[in-house]
């Protein structure tokens, strides 16, 4: 099983155009089975007119379709307030369920809704979830986001993954609220020599795209590397965030 992670942040500019199609063409050549999306956004005015509808529809033209999807708008851009933005799961492989939860905002400078969202899978001999989340700019409500995403977490099965785009770089609090919550960087276990940088993209010097993998769930690992990493011949990227896969059994 093959799982994506990106930061869209695109959608709203002139250049999506030609985003888009990048952004499809490595889901394809990756072979991805579930894509997870940050940074997500579409018009409050037009719902069907969104990123991840441009993408479903994008996929399909090249047989690739991702036939179980879930999205949650939580907030109005603060560039745009005509247009949402939020998380998404797209999916090749049928999820039992999904579920979404607003976080709660705190006294730090970010006032905008955040959330996270899961897809739970049955795998051959276990169930699965997939956790994704956007974390704030802001350290302090980062920390909250933190405390809080892990918090939804309790009580599922020990089997998951906790990923996206954090806002955060490994030395800062909110990533070592998680470790200190018994998440493991799945990069840092995997490649403890290689610096890993996701943003941004056309000049790469900081790591702020996670994937955290539960105590116990190692075995079933057996790579994460980054992706959407090459530009068209013009230089533009599939998003300012690199992004991230990770392959499991």
């Amino acid at each position: 099983m093959k799982i994506m992670s990106l930061s869209l942040n695109n959608f709203l500019y002139e250049e999506w155009k030609n985003q888009l199609p990048l952004i499809v063409d490595e889901i394809i050549k990756q072979d991805a089975d579930v894509v997870a999306l940050q940074n997500v956004r579409g018009l409050i005015s037009d719902l069907d007119n969104n990123a991840i509808k441009h993408l479903q529809d994008a996929l399909k033209e090249k047989n690739n379709e991702f036939f179980w999807v879930v999205v949650q708008p939580v907030m109005r851009h603060a560039e745009d307030p005509e247009n949402w933005e939020g998380l998404a799961i797209l999916s090749r492989i049928a999820f039992i369920d999904s579920r979404c939860q607003v976080l709660p905002i705190g006294e730090g400078e970010d006032k905008k809704l955040r959330s996270i969202i899961y897809g739970r899978y049955k795998l051959s001999d276990c169930f699965f979830y997939i956790f994704n989340n956007y974390f704030s700019f802001d350290n302090q409500q980062a920390i909250l986001d933190a405390v809080n995403g892990h918090a939804f977490t309790v009580g599922c099965p020990e089997h998951a993954l906790f990923l996206g785009d954090f806002n955060s770089t490994p030395e800062m609090e909110p990533v070592k609220k998680l470790k200190e919550h018994g998440w493991i960087d799945t990069w840092e276990m995997m490649h403890p020599d290689k610096i890993g940088f996701t943003y941004p993209s056309s000049d790469p010097g900081k790591r702020t795209s996670f994937v955290f993998h539960s105590k116990g769930f190692e075995s079933r690992i057996k790579d994460i590397k980054v992706v959407f990493a090459e530009p068209d011949d013009n230089g533009l990227y599939p998003s300012n965030h690199l992004g991230l896969l990770i392959d499991i059994d």
